[in-house]
């Protein structure tokens, strides 16, 4: 785990705090924790609820918010790993694009296409973060509007509380 980024979730906030697993504390048997804030913290990550959101050497670190309010500090990782209709890829936020296996770079539209997905036209809901496993996880549009690069459709409600 160590490497790892990932979600904490907090019961009080009933949210989710991102953080980077930086160590293990053998003695203590708990993974040292620092999130985007830089709070520091120890868990026993098997007694908590965790969202593995990309791998070691996957993303950058977080970028730590100047405090000018010229924007949120935050976390936007280089490489996301996704599937679409058992297709696998590399989400790439900061491009908007798509690594495909010959390592050229498609639309989402495009990806969800040879994916065999192009009549449905919902690319952030049929394109899906990989779990650590390589199963389908989360939605990329629960992911993006969570990453506040994208905004909730009006319509949907509640949906983005689903176990992921």
């Amino acid at each position: 785990a160590v490497g790892w980024r990932i979600g904490v979730w907090w019961e009080d906030d009933k949210c989710f705090y991102k953080a980077v697993v930086v160590g293990w504390e053998t003695e203590e048997g708990k993974h040292s924790l620092r999130y985007d804030d830089d709070v520091r913290e120890s868990l026993d990550l098997q007694k908590e609820k965790v969202q593995w959101i990309a791998r070691p050497g996957t993303f950058a670190e977080p970028e730590r918010d100047s405090g000018d309010g010229g924007g949120k500090s935050g976390f936007i990782p280089r490489e996301l790993p996704v599937i679409c209709n058992g297709m696998r890829a590399t989400y790439l936020p900061h491009d908007g694009q798509v690594r495909v296996d010959d390592n050229s770079l498609v639309s989402p539209n495009e990806f969800e296409r040879q994916a065999g997905k192009s009549q449905t036209k919902k690319r952030k809901s049929s394109i899906r973060l990989r779990k650590g496993d390589g199963s389908p996880g989360r939605t990329l549009g629960d992911w993006l509007i969570e990453q506040g690069l994208d905004t909730p459709k009006s319509s949907t409600e509640g949906g983005r509380a689903a176990e992921r």
